[in-house]
């Protein structure tokens, strides 16, 4: 009997920098500068042609990048400087390849697999403490970018098997978290900039490439595609400045996560127990700041969070026009499943005797789509392929979440915008290039999923006191549900025992807000808008698409 074959490629990459620091003198000047980087790729590949019994092409990878700061510093005046930045580079994919020229043919199972042994990290940290009698300053930035990608692809053909399995499954996590403190009897000033970064290159795939549409996979078995992912962006900072004279504190973080989960299919698919492709993912973007500035003669804090899922962060299962696919007897299943949640959280102090000033940006976005595309073909066979399931699912949920505090025997003021954004659609599409025929069911369905008790969620919310002989405030807060829930029947049917189209949604914006103003004069305007704009569709949009169905025909949109 024929051997088996595998093709691996299995490593581990972890690099840190940490700079540690103590500072003691009239002046205390530091100035700390940790980097770390990974750049490395990983890469199993089969090109051949090969006969064997299992063929397996598997690469396992893992990429680790910290850089830390730790100092403090104690003198008549102070400063620190402190830059940590870890990254793990758009070049360092791991990936699992068969070729285009490439041909199997096993007597067994055929494994294409991208995987990693725990999740790639990229953390940065920063703590600084700066204490002094006249003047202590800290200025830190903490950059955290992950952008390695998990691909698993198979380009080449597969004459025989027992089943094919195309799989892809990643773990992203980046952080950038900041400790600062700077107190002086004089003034004390702390000012941070955070990025937590999953980039657009750090896409999940599971694929299959067909340049020349001449591509085949073919197996008694399964044939089955699967991405899934887990990409999580994460900022926190404490920050303090105060001084007896003046105190300041300014934050910038930003939790960004933009990376792709696709399983797709080009070529032409027959598989005799069965064809599925499916993308799976959960997206976190979290900004969680506390800020705290106090003055003897003014105090002002000052923060601009971002927690956002990009329009680039997408999740979409396809079979691809050109694409025929068989499963005699059998269930055709494209499925895209995800949770997206961006979270930005603020808790904000200001006090000083003669000005308190408190002014507040947060923002919280959800704008990746959810897609599952069939415009591929489903022939007519002496066995026909038993039902077609083409289904997008998701929930997004995004919460912008401030409150603030400002007191001041002087002027007390507040300035608030808020932002809570969904604008990522939900889209299952039967093609306008599609021709689909089975024996039993074509079902096309777009709904969203709840957790945490919500489906489509955006909320913003407010609560604020300010408290001065005079006391003002100015808050603007928006909630908006703008991504659409569509399922659509653009291409042919021209055989089936029903077909279902069915579009599910629940969607939710809250805006509130409260705010309290106490002085002896008072000047407050609040701005609070709740929106839903989105749709939810069932039908089609291509006035030549074509249904036949041997029975039950329905169409359903329900929305709340």
């Amino acid at each position: 009997p024929p051997a088996d074959l595998s093709v691996t490629a299995s490593p581990t990459n972890a690099v840190r920098a940490y700079t540690p620091g103590v500072s003691v003198g009239r002046p205390a000047i530091t100035a700390m500068v940790p980097i770390a980087t990974v750049s490395g790729h990983t890469t199993a590949r089969l090109s051949g042609s090969v006969a064997a019994n299992d063929v397996t092409v598997s690469a396992t990878g893992r990429q680790q990048a910290s850089a830390q700061v730790d100092v403090i510093g104690v003198a008549g005046a102070a400063f620190n400087a402190s830059v940590a930045i870890a990254v793990v580079t758009d070049g360092a994919e791991v990936a699992a390849r068969v070729a285009g020229p490439a041909s199997i043919t096993a007597t067994g199972a055929v494994l294409v697999s991208a995987t990693q042994p725990g999740r790639n990290e990229a953390i940065a940290l920063v703590n600084s403490i700066q204490v002094s009698m006249a003047f202590s300053g800290a200025v830190v930035y903490a950059q955290a970018t992950l952008g390695s990608a998990l691909i698993a692809a198979l380009d080449g053909d597969v004459v025989s098997s027992t089943s094919v399995l195309v799989t892809a499954n990643g773990q992203n996590f980046a952080q950038a978290k900041v400790l600062l403190v700077a107190g002086s009897l004089g003034v004390g000033i702390g000012v941070n900039i955070l990025s937590a970064t999953i980039t657009g290159a750090a896409d999940v795939a599971a694929t299959s490439a067909d340049a020349n549409n001449d591509q085949l996979i073919s197996s008694s078995g399964t044939v089955a595609f699967s991405a899934t992912s887990g990409n999580t962006a994460e900022v926190h900072t404490d920050l303090a400045g105060g001084g007896l004279l003046g105190g300041a504190a300014v934050s910038v973080p930003t939790a960004t996560v933009s990376g792709a989960t696709t399983a797709s299919v080009e070529g032409d698919v027959t598989g005799n127990a069965g064809a599925s492709v499916q993308a799976t993912s959960a997206n976190r973007a979290t900004s969680e700041v506390a800020l705290v500035a106090i003055g003897g003669i003014a105090g002002a804090a000052v923060n601009v969070s971002t927690a956002e899922i990009t329009a680039a962060a997408t999740t979409t299962a396809e079979v691809k026009a050109g694409s025929v696919v068989s499963a005699p007897g059998d269930p055709v299943t494209v499925q895209a499943t995800s949770t997206n949640r961006a979270t930005s959280s603020t808790l904000a102090v200001g006090a000083g005797i003669g000005a308190a000033v408190a002014v507040q940006i947060t923002t919280a976005e959800v704008a990746g789509a959810t897609t599952a595309r069939f415009d591929g073909d489903i022939l007519s066979t002496p066995t026909k392929t038993a039902s077609l399931f083409v289904q997008a699912q998701a929930g997004n949920q995004a919460v912008a979440d401030t409150k603030v505090l400002t007191i001041s025997a002087g002027l007390s003021g507040t300035g608030v915008s808020s932002q809570a954004i969904v604008s990522g659609e939900t889209l299952a599409v039967l093609g306008s290039t599609a021709s689909v025929n089975v024996s039993g069911a074509v079902t096309v369905k777009a709904l969203l999923s709840s957790f945490g008790g919500e489906q489509n969620l955006a909320r913003s919310t407010l609560e604020g006191f300010a408290l001065g002989g005079i006391a003002a405030g100015i808050v603007v807060i928006e909630a908006t549900v703008s991504g659409s829930v569509r399922a659509l029947l653009n291409g042919a049917i021209t055989g089936s025992g029903s077909v279902t189209i069915e579009a599910d949604a629940t969607m939710h914006a809250i805006a509130d807000s409260l705010f309290v103003a106490v002085g002896l004069g008072t000047l407050t305007g609040i701005a609070t808008t709740a929106t839903v704009s989105a749709d939810t569709v069932a039908g089609g949009d291509d006035a030549g698409s074509v249904a036949a169905a041997g029975g039950l025909f329905r169409v359903t949109a329900d929305s709340a």
